[in-house]
């Protein structure tokens, strides 16, 4: 797929560029998932809102030519750095996993992420996408559910389950 992609740009003239610029700005946008960019030094350069929302920053441009340690605290900061050279050394996309995150005010939420490694023409690493969609009110009702199946199970038996 990207090898098609790759020879329909080297086709391409202005106003396609213009059409394909336009169509990562809608994307980033509009999108309602989290999106990030980054470059092979783990800079960011590109967000969506709601990326830069969990990160606490009112807009993608306060996020935009940072790294995660001038955005997290360093522990954080560091798991995702380790996490990123990982996936740019196993030159394997992670592809659908849940991730645990944390949002603006150190809640505990839960994303359904993908990462892929952005290759240049030549096949060479140039930088990382990761798109990410937040399913903490799925993993709460699924936490939620366990609970009231265990309680459910526990009850004594001379007790009314309805």
């Amino acid at each position: 797929m990207q090898t098609e992609f790759i020879r329909f740009a080297d086709k391409m003239d202005d106003k396609k560029v213009e059409i394909l610029s336009a169509t990562l700005n809608t994307l980033l946008e509009t999108h309602p998932d989290m999106i990030f960019v980054k470059d092979m030094n783990l800079t960011y350069i590109a967000a969506t809102q709601s990326f830069a929302d969990m990160m606490g920053k009112s807009s993608p441009c306060e996020i935009i030519g940072k790294k995660d340690h001038d955005l997290l605290h360093e522990e954080l900061a560091n798991r995702y750095v380790i996490d990123d050279r990982k996936l740019l050394e196993s030159k394997q996309d992670l592809i659908d996993y849940v991730e645990p995150l944390i949002d603006q005010n150190g809640e505990a939420r839960y994303g359904n992420t993908s990462k892929y490694i952005l290759t240049s023409s030549d096949g060479t690493p140039i930088g990382l996408l990761g798109i990410s969609k937040d399913i903490t009110r799925e993993i709460r009702l699924q936490q939620h559910y366990q609970k009231e199946m265990e309680f459910l199970f526990t009850l004594p038996a001379n007790a009314y389950a309805s």
